[in-house]
Order: structure tokens, then C-alpha cells, then sequence
């Protein structure tokens, strides 16, 4: 391990922390992995291998506290698949600028929608859980809704972020919670442990088709994947007992963040 890097390791902790919690740490670790290896597929293909250790174990957490429903997580999952697949078609025959301005311009409404007391963040505790409060956010009690009244708000939800990750991409964590809050009636932390569900495939399947094509340096990403863990292992313990308090500003953040990266690449 070259502790020269150790700013670096340290960026990939937050990557994974914030990850676990909002989504969208690809935003800080695909440029820092990009100073290491340079810019380009390397440092994608790389990435890979980090995202799917910090959404595989954010998940393991959500799933222990009964976060999480499989079920649910793979109607969801294979709908992102197949958006995923008309987005990649669509972004190539049309300019990218057109769906980067787009988002340019929705990223001040959600940041509208996250802020607000009468956000969607705050409904998605209403009437799911025994707690009452914002504890419902991180309640253990929760009720799944029934997977009948919930197939097509999971394909609608799916099929929505697929489309954004297939043309655009970065941040598709984050659009897959806000997705799954938006279309549904989920808890919070629900929706964040099916989001990593999502995520584990997306990522697993993705590094597989970038070492294909050789562009996974493996040694670097199996060493940053232990600090990216670290890191989606806190957040995710911390959002399972502290989601009122840390999710909003975490998902703030993200969307600041992604709010930046599509201006500066316009």
C-alpha cells in the first residue's frame, strides 16, 4: 500500500461514505482515481471495482436492519437494466449537451424538493413505520409495502433512472433514491437499500465489461475499495440510526456536487 497516496485513500473514504448514504460518490472517486491512473476508461473501469465493494456492503448493512426487499429490489433493478439500454441508444444518436442542460436545469428543483419540510424525504416516513416522527425514517419496524401495488412505481422508477444513467450517468446512484422516493411510496431507507442493490449489478456488470476490454487496473481498485468499504460501512451504519439528521444534507451535497460537474463539463 503507497501511503503516499494517502489524501487520495482519504477522498475515497468520503466517495464511499457518502455513496452508502445518497448515492452519487463516483463524483468524488472516479476524479481521484482519474490523478492516479489518468483520465479515461482506466480510471471507470477502475472505479468499478469501488463502487461495487461500497454499494455490496451499505447493502449487507441495510439488509441486517431489515431494509431491504429483494423482490422489490429486482423488479426495480432489471427496469434500470432496460432503461439503461434505450438511454444508451438514445444518447448516441442525440447530443449529450441536450440532456446535460436538462439536468442543469432540474438539479435546482431538486434541491427545491430536498430542502423543503414537506418533502418527499419526510412523506416517504408517513404511515410505514410504529415510530413516529422522523425515528420512522430509521425505524426497524417498517412495513413493506405489498409487491403487487408496487410493480409498475418500481418500473416506472427503474425505467427513469436507467434512462438518466444510459445517456448521462454520473451521479446514477443518487438519481436511482430520488427515483425510488419520487414514484413510490417506500420508507427512506428502503429505498436506499434497494438503490444498492441496483448499484451492486449496475457496478458488478460494468467491471466486467471494462476488464473485457482490459481497462481495470486491479491492484489499485482492490486497495481502494478497502477505504471506499470503510467508508460506505460507517454511513450507512450512521444513516441506519441517524437518517433524519444526515440524509438530507448528504443528499444535498451529491446533487451540488453533480450540479457543478454538468456546468463545468457544458
Amino acid at each position: 500500500m503507497n501511503f503516499d497516496h494517502a489524501f487520495y485513500y482519504l477522498l475515497i473514504f468520503v466517495g464511499g461514505f457518502i455513496d452508502s448514504i445518497a448515492g452519487g460518490g463516483g463524483l468524488i472517486t472516479v476524479p481521484t482515481i482519474a490523478l492516479i491512473v489518468g483520465p479515461g476508461a482506466l480510471a471507470i473501469g477502475t472505479n468499478k471495482i469501488v463502487g461495487a465493494a461500497a454499494a455490496g456492503i451499505a447493502l449487507v448493512v441495510y439488509a441486517r436492519n431489515g431494509q431491504f426487499n429483494f423482490k422489490q429490489g429486482i423488479y426495480f433493478s432489471l427496469s434500470v437494466f432496460f432503461g439503461s439500454f434505450i438511454g444508451s441508444q438514445i444518447g448516441s444518436s442525440l447530443p449529450n449537451e441536450y440532456f446535460r442542460w436538462l439536468m442543469i436545469g432540474i438539479c435546482p428543483l431538486i434541491l427545491i424538493l430536498v430542502v423543503r419540510k414537506d418533502s418527499l424525504l419526510k412523506r416517504a416516513a408517513v404511515g410505514h413505520s410504529t415510530t413516529p416522527g422522523d425515528a420512522a425514517l430509521a425505524a426497524a419496524d417498517v412495513k413493506i409495502p405489498k409487491l403487487s401495488k408496487m410493480v409498475l412505481k418500481l418500473l416506472l422508477a427503474g425505467l427513469c433512472c436507467g434512462l438518466y444513467d444510459g445517456i448521462l450517468g454520473p451521479g446514477g446512484g443518487t438519481i436511482m433514491l430520488l427515483s425510488l422516493l419520487l414514484f413510490t411510496t417506500m420508507p427512506l431507507l428502503l429505498a436506499i437499500g434497494i438503490s444498492k442493490f441496483a448499484n451492486l449489478l449496475s457496478a458488478t456488470s460494468a467491471l466486467g465489461g471494462y476488464a473485457l476490454h482490459d481497462q481495470v487496473d486491479w491492484n489499485l481498485g482492490v486497495v481502494l475499495a478497502i477505504f471506499a468499504t470503510a467508508g460506505a460501512f460507517i454511513g450507512s451504519k450512521i444513516a441506519s440510526k441517524k437518517a433524519a439528521q444526515i440524509v438530507r444534507p448528504t443528499l444535498i451535497l451529491v446533487v451540488v456536487l453533480l450540479f457543478i460537474k454538468l456546468v463545468l463539463e457544458s
